[in-house]
């Protein structure tokens, strides 16, 4: 069987795809998980949708011009996990925000980890330019880094993946550790 494709942007995602792939370890044997359990997803990637197609994205995202074709997280494992009656098992709560250092979110991820038989975390980064409160620039406010020259001032937030920036390190967010261990102190 020969494989064919019918365009240009079905050929690309392939090739995306296939090179960005990620192997997941299952050193416990804890994958997959078992259907009709209580699963809590959480952290501030739960809803993901077009930072799973970040930094290169072709555009349109989806036939319809929408991100409605591409499935967060929490909604890929729902379809799995929950009951044909429309018994929801799979819950979420971002926890806390990508960046900014509020902890209100904290209790509603703790206390549905603690309900929980499994937790899946979704913590993460994001592209600079999908969420302007996130772009810290200070010589263009909301805008990223990339568009003016960086010579002379150091990057500020590590955090954001862009062009012609190398982070100096693979780490989380601070907040994102934080709502990490809360968790784990609440199971």
């Amino acid at each position: 069987m020969q494989f064919q494709h019918t365009s240009w942007p079905h050929t690309y995602m392939c090739t995306r795809s296939h090179s960005r792939c990620r192997l997941l370890r299952n050193d416990r044997q804890l994958l997959p998980l078992p259907k009709r359990k209580r699963v809590a997803v959480i952290g501030p990637h739960a809803l993901a949708q077009e930072v799973l197609v970040q930094p290169y994205p072709f555009s349109p995202f989806c036939p319809d011009g929408t991100l409605d074709c591409i499935t967060s997280p929490w909604k890929a494992m729902s379809a799995i996990n929950d009951g044909p009656s429309g018994q929801s098992w799979t819950r979420y709560a971002t926890g806390c925000d990508l960046f900014f250092n509020s902890t209100a979110n904290f209790s509603a991820a703790v206390a549905l980890a603690k309900e929980a038989d499994y937790v899946v975390l979704m913590l993460g980064i994001e592209t600079c330019g999908m969420n302007p409160a996130h772009n810290v620039n200070p010589k263009r406010m909301g805008r990223c880094y990339q568009e003016l020259l960086t010579t002379g001032y150091v990057f500020p937030d590590q955090y954001l993946e862009l062009e012609a920036h190398d982070r100096t390190s693979i780490d989380l967010p601070p907040i994102q550790h934080q709502v990490n261990a809360q968790r784990a102190g609440g199971r």
